[in-house]
């Protein structure tokens, strides 16, 4: 990166800190698409990698007031962007990995409650058959 662009980068970062909307939208526009080919080194889902992105110039804009002024702009961005993406991958995947065994563990339980009920229904159906021998023959009949 050139002086001239750390330097821009800086005034832009400053301003955005005092609430320029300008300048966030500037940040955004330049760090958009580098991050979205970073993010893409971490994940390939799209949608993961751009909301990813959304989530961290939110961040940005919402915590303004308490970021430093003074810092190299593209080393914050880039270190913010790893540490918010691979954060996101990992609960995708806590949720994913929780989903798959609690779908397990709902199977199990409802394999065994099918077993138990058709143990119920053989019972019910045996003393049904007993108590239609006890009946008299033309009561069978009907």
């Amino acid at each position: 990166m050139s002086c001239n662009k750390k330097l821009v980068d800086l005034l832009f970062w400053k301003d955005m800190i005092s609430g320029d909307e300008s300048a966030f939208s500037s940040i955004f526009k330049s760090y958009y698409q580098p991050l979205y080919n970073f993010g893409k080194l971490y994940a390939s889902d799209k949608a993961l990698i751009n909301d990813s992105i959304q989530d961290l110039f939110m961040d940005f804009w919402e915590k303004r007031k308490n970021l430093k002024p003074e810092v190299d702009v593209e080393a914050y961005i880039y270190g913010a962007f790893r540490f918010k993406i691979l954060r996101r991958i990992n609960q995708k995947f806590l949720f994913t990995s929780f989903h798959e065994d609690h779908l397990n563990v709902i199977y199990e339980i409802s394999k065994e409650d099918l077993e138990i009920r058709n143990e119920i229904d053989q019972e019910r159906i045996v003393k049904i058959n007993d108590l239609l021998n006890q009946l008299p023959p033309k009561q069978k009949e009907v």
